[in-house]
């Protein structure tokens, strides 16, 4: 990575030991990183959120697109230089009782049932990062 790089406003994620759902923070599986192309690359992601004041977890891909001026190269250096303008690309979003799947990928009712599976400890065990996940990652 470029030393003399700074990430301008609305680039990097930065690890931090903290619970802040309202700061929108993200865990990533570092097993689903996928190169795209020369510029772009995606991770599988969760989040936490809030709708309605009900605590929600959200599962879905993360596009890092580090700047192109960051000399980023390995996946660390890709997360601290991400492109954050548009967020994660969410399949599903999980309240404990109300499974949300994103129209651009439709899931079966027996797949819905295994997605609400895995969503469920999720999200009962916040703050905790969930199992097979790194984070918490905060703009």
């Amino acid at each position: 990575m470029n030393p003399d790089w700074t990430p301008p406003n609305g680039y990097g994620l930065t690890k931090k030991a903290k619970w802040a759902p309202s700061q929108k923070p993200y865990a990533f599986d570092l097993s689903t990183f996928r190169v795209r192309s020369s510029w772009s690359s995606t991770i599988d992601a969760v989040w936490p959120g809030r709708k309605n004041g009900v605590l929600t977890v959200t599962i879905g891909e993360f596009g890092l697109s580090p700047h192109p001026l960051s000399g980023a190269e390995t996946l660390p250096e890709m997360i601290a230089a991400a492109d954050l303008r548009y967020g994660g690309k969410w399949r599903a979003q999980w309240n404990g009782a109300d499974l949300l799947v994103n129209p651009s990928h439709p899931v079966s009712f027996k797949d819905q049932a295994a997605l609400v599976a895995r969503l469920d400890p999720m999200l009962a065990a916040f703050p905790l990062v969930p199992v097979g996940f790194d984070g918490w990652y905060y703009r």
